[in-house]
């Protein structure tokens, strides 16, 4: 479960798993004081119980705590702690694409953020046909998917409701552009080809989840170059 929570990366590690304490800037145990002001860099926090867990996604959920690159938690079982995390919320699925154009991506620029095409599924209908769907909608460009590239999650709130949006993402080529054109209704003001290269200097000040895309995207373009 790839989490974000306000642009931070979530994780849950369970124990008994071999645990690489060197990945950690700050190691803090749960059942002590702890002031999250102070956290930096990649948080392991131990001893994280359910209600623990709940408390400081709560924080995390009001504060920005710029200096924190993730937040992991040590917990007895991953499954059952993923379990009792998504019950807080309403799930809602979306999916979206990174779109190829020879050695250029296709990117949005979307309430001052570059991104890429993503939208939530309509009713009866499956991942993959939404991710193309979108790119259509919001880019006008007709894409075939080439595979798939991993799901991400992420929470907000709508309405005063808590909200857990996972949103699938998949490789595309693009078919046609001809029709490229910015969903000015959703928001999107810029529409962009970039190389990799180009791609990643935008997404550095984006979100936190499109970064970590865009790295599975590196990873599985050098798989591909390598078949």
């Amino acid at each position: 479960m790839k989490l974000f929570i306000n642009n931070k990366r979530v994780r849950l590690v369970e124990k008994g798993k071999s645990l690489k304490e060197k990945k950690y800037d700050i190691l803090i145990d749960s059942t002590s004081q702890i002031d999250l002001n102070k956290t930096r860099g990649h948080v392991l926090i131990a001893n994280a119980t359910t209600e623990k867990i709940e408390s400081f996604l709560k924080i995390l959920e009001l504060k920005k705590l710029e200096n924190v690159k993730s937040f992991n938690f040590l917990v007895e079982s991953k499954a059952e702690a993923e379990k009792v995390f998504k019950k807080q919320f309403k799930i809602i699925k979306a999916a979206g694409g990174i779109v190829l154009k020879g050695d250029k991506l296709l990117l949005i620029h979307r309430l001052g953020n570059w991104d890429f095409p993503k939208g939530k599924l309509e009713q009866g209908e499956i991942t993959s046909e939404a991710g193309v769907r979108e790119v259509e909608e919001e880019c006008g460009v007709k894409a075939e998917i080439i595979e798939k590239l991993c799901a991400t999650w992420h929470t907000y709130t709508d309405k005063d409701k808590k909200v857990l949006k996972k949103t699938t993402w998949y490789l595309m080529n693009c078919l046609d552009d001809t029709n490229l054109k910015p969903q000015a209704e959703e928001g999107i003001d810029k529409i962009e080809w970039l190389t990799a290269k180009e791609a990643k200097k935008v997404l550095n000040k984006s979100y936190a989840s499109v970064e970590y895309l865009m790295k599975r995207f590196n990873k599985l373009s050098k798989v591909i170059s390598d078949r």
